[in-house]
């Protein structure tokens, strides 16, 4: 059955049916009065609920339906717009929520029968919310409840269209976008939700004119990693790693380290304790291509892939560590982490030789964080970011003055990594007025920034960016979806009415 508006004149609203395989299209009812909105038809396939509304007047009705005459009995005027569930599995009873009174925030469920010989009401709560549905076996009512945004599911038991006992909680933590659709026959209820996921994608570019040449494509998996931070390639170019459900905020905890291949699909995942788990997304490959280089606290480590041990390069407590292509250095900063940045305790930035130890301090600033280090993969300059102002800078690895690149103005700036051929550094890019993050490169020699064509209309950058030779970057982003879902089992079995 679907519904299907006959322009022309006046217009007019249909009810039609159609079988599956696209034969025996018929007409059910033709009104120029009132719209039909069908919710439901009952199992014995005679009759279909519907709410009625009536142009004119601007007032809905609740009616039903006969589905071989199109003949319609209204059962009761509504005086708000009505969400109707399902039948009785004897279809003598539908159910539906109404608002209890124009101005209240309370909706009640009812249960009506279908010779409109009498109607009952199950509940009357505030934040009812969508419509109810009987159980496969017609002893239960189940319903949502809206607190503050977070829904629950509920149920009454039922017999004859009237309650028998308080209603109980069901299932708790629904999430504000839940929608009932109804039951199968089996038992299984089904629903609708809003989810918003992040992923890892890939993009391809072409190195030499940095035009997209395919659009992004999720690699990670959406539903066992609804979160994740910080991809980055491994040195062969094989592996993609990032962080799976990294946990918010600070404090020790438990992280995961997802190793994936994203031609064959196949997947590692490597559990690792932080001290402070707000510091575990800032990793990166050693250049050995079997660990990876973690910060602390408490000190610098590197992660073996293969027995999943870690190790402390050196005991000292340091910020934004990345090392250097061929693994012998290490660029990080440091200063008082006991003390508020100030001009009187600077931040540093330092290369310390892994071998000898012997460190180098490469700039000081003395009046904003630093972050965001990157060093080029030739191992001749080094690329970050300062706060307060935001700008970004190139640093010879060698020392002396760095050199502040030529990034586009008015512009909100995220993360930075570079180009393979190390001729460019790319990174987001939100203008001023917009709501859509970008991916751009500015080459190092002073040219004019530019975009890549990588445009997230629908995500939101969190975190790095990390690019191949042959022009596939990594990057992550957010979108939100609509997903079906279904729970099994709500019930151990029927209970007997009382």
């Amino acid at each position: 059955m679907y519904e299907w508006y006959v322009g022309g004149g006046a217009g007019a609203d249909e009810l039609r049916t159609i079988a599956l395989d696209g034969s025996g299209e018929r007409t059910i009812l033709h009104s120029g009065e009132y719209a039909p909105y069908v919710s439901a038809i009952s199992p014995d396939g005679k009759l279909a609920a519907a709410r009625l509304y009536l142009r004119k007047e601007k007032t809905s009705r609740l009616a039903l339906i006969a589905l071989d005459t199109g003949s319609v009995r209204v059962l009761k005027n509504l005086e708000a717009r009505v969400d109707i569930g399902n039948f009785s599995s004897d279809s003598r009873w539908f159910v539906y929520s109404n608002r209890a009174r124009a101005g209240s925030a309370d909706n009640e469920v009812y249960a009506i029968a279908t010779d409109g010989s009498a109607e009952d009401r199950l509940i009357s709560a505030a934040g009812v919310s969508g419509a109810p549905f009987y159980t496969p076996d017609g002893s239960r009512v189940v319903f949502a409840i809206d607190r503050a945004g977070r829904k629950e599911l509920w149920c009454v038991r039922v017999a004859d269209g009237k309650p028998l006992d308080a209603p109980e909680l069901v299932k708790a933590e629904l999430g504000g976008s839940f929608q009932g659709l109804g039951f199968s026959k089996d038992g299984s209820f089904y629903f609708e939700q809003s989810v918003s996921r992040s992923g890892v994608y890939v993009a391809e570019v072409d190195p030499a004119t940095w035009k997209l040449r395919a659009a992004p494509k999720p690699i990670s998996d959406s539903f066992r990693d609804p979160t994740v931070a910080s991809p980055a390639w491994s040195p062969d170019g094989k592996s993609l790693a990032y962080l799976s459900n990294p946990p918010s905020g600070t404090g020790p905890g438990e992280v995961t380290f997802v190793i994936r291949n994203p031609d064959s699909g196949q997947r590692k995942e490597i559990p690792v304790n932080f001290d402070n788990v707000g510091t575990a997304a800032n990793f990166r490959w050693f250049a050995d291509g079997k660990s990876l280089r973690l910060n602390g606290p408490p000190a610098p480590r590197l992660l073996d892939l293969g027995t999943g041990k870690n190790r402390v390069l050196f005991n000292k407590q340091v910020g934004g560590a990345v090392s250097s292509p061929d693994g012998r250095s290490l660029f990080y900063t440091t200063r008082d982490f006991s003390a508020p940045i100030s001009t009187a305790n600077p931040l540093h930035i330092l290369r310390r030789d892994l071998e000898t130890g012997e460190e180098k301090e490469l700039y000081r600033n003395e009046a904003s964080g630093i972050g965001d280090l990157a060093p080029s993969p030739d191992g001749r300059y080094l690329a970050f970011l300062t706060r307060s102002p935001l700008k970004r800078w190139l640093l010879s690895t060698s020392a002396g003055e760095p050199r502040e690149l030529n990034l586009p103005p008015r512009s909100q700036l995220l993360s930075i990594a570079w180009a393979p051929d190390n001729k460019a550094v790319i990174f987001y890019r939100m203008p001023e007025g917009s709501t859509t993050w970008e991916i751009w490169v500015q080459p190092i020699d002073g040219g004019e920034p530019h975009g890549t064509g990588i445009v997230a209309k629908d995500m939101s950058p969190s975190s790095a960016l990390s690019m191949l030779p042959d022009g596939r970057i990594a990057f992550t982003g957010t979108a939100s979806t609509d997903e079906i879902w279904v729970m099994k089992n709500l019930f151990a079995g029927p209970r007997a009415a009382k």
